[in-house]
């Protein structure tokens, strides 16, 4: 499976190459989400985590990572989600820190 095998060479790579297999990877189709293959939603949650790191950089990335992450809630239960969430969550709060010394 292509999915399987990206989600254990991404780790390996940098820049661009880093930034796009993590998006195939985030946009990974929602039977594989549903149909509960433990490793895919395990794999999902450390791919989004990633994406959030380089999301501080890359706003496209961060956008693809906030739309996985909001199909991985919607198409798991609660009981599932939660413990993903408890792990992702802490990647989320960076985007919500405050600068003042940000220009507008």
């Amino acid at each position: 499976m292509f999915y399987k095998e990206l989600f254990e060479k991404y780790k390996e790579y940098q820049d661009e190459l880093l930034c796009d297999s993590v998006k195939v990877l985030l946009s990974i189709p929602s039977h594989f989400i549903i149909n509960d293959e433990q490793f895919i939603i395990k794999d999902l949650t450390l791919a989004i985590r990633k994406a959030f790191q380089i999301g501080l950089l890359n706003i496209y990335v961060a956008s693809a990572a906030i739309d996985s992450l909001t199909r991985l809630v919607s198409k798991l239960p609660r009981k599932k989600a939660l413990p993903f969430l408890n792990f992702i969550t802490p990647m989320v709060s960076d985007f919500m820190v405050y600068e003042e010394n940000i220009p507008i």
